[in-house]
């Protein structure tokens, strides 16, 4: 499977002359302050009057085809991640929501807690110092600890993901 899809990708990947031109085709063409890039005169796709490039029959056509390429890569990549994400991301993803929903259960039961001291009297260097309220500050932080570290394993899951298909080279 990883075959496929590393052949699909890489057959409708952009080089870096070919993503450097369709940027140039798509965003700067017509304006007179962009440096024309010289193999894209030789080959005919623009011309330049008047201080100004066009974009010829023969540069549309090339800028179509292009874009095709650059949609075919989407629709690839995405098929690619759709798979991996299946596959390995859903349990870590699935981690980092209960993780996120138990931080925001603690940090309610904190908040819950300190409005109680304070209709008790008490000031916020006494809320500070109550034992059961560091205890939730405490429990509170270890949450955000573990979610950090869920989301740090889930971000080189997908760069070991992206390095596996050969998408882009670290």
């Amino acid at each position: 499977m990883i075959e496929k899809l590393r052949t699909a990708l890489m057959a409708s990947s952009l080089s870096r002359e070919e993503l450097e031109h369709i940027i140039y085709l798509l965003f700067c063409c017509g304006d007179s302050n962009q440096k024309v890039p010289e193999d894209l005169i030789k080959a005919g796709y623009i011309t330049i009057e008047e201080n100004r490039c066009t974009l010829t029959a023969k540069g549309r056509a090339y800028r179509d085809s292009l874009v095709q390429k650059l949609a075919q890569f989407y629709v690839a990549s995405g098929m690619a991640f759709r798979q991996y994400f299946d596959n390995e991301l859903k349990s870590l993803q699935n981690e980092i929501h209960s993780l996120k929903q138990q931080w925001r259960n603690t940090r309610d039961k904190r908040l819950r807690y300190r409005e109680a001291l304070m209709k008790q009297g008490k000031d916020k260097a006494a809320i500070k110092k109550d034992k059961q309220y560091r205890q939730l500050l405490k429990e509170q932080e270890t949450m955000r600890t573990r979610m950090r570290h869920a989301e740090k394993k889930y971000n080189k899951k997908i760069s070991a993901c992206i390095k596996q298909l050969g998408i882009i080279d670290f």
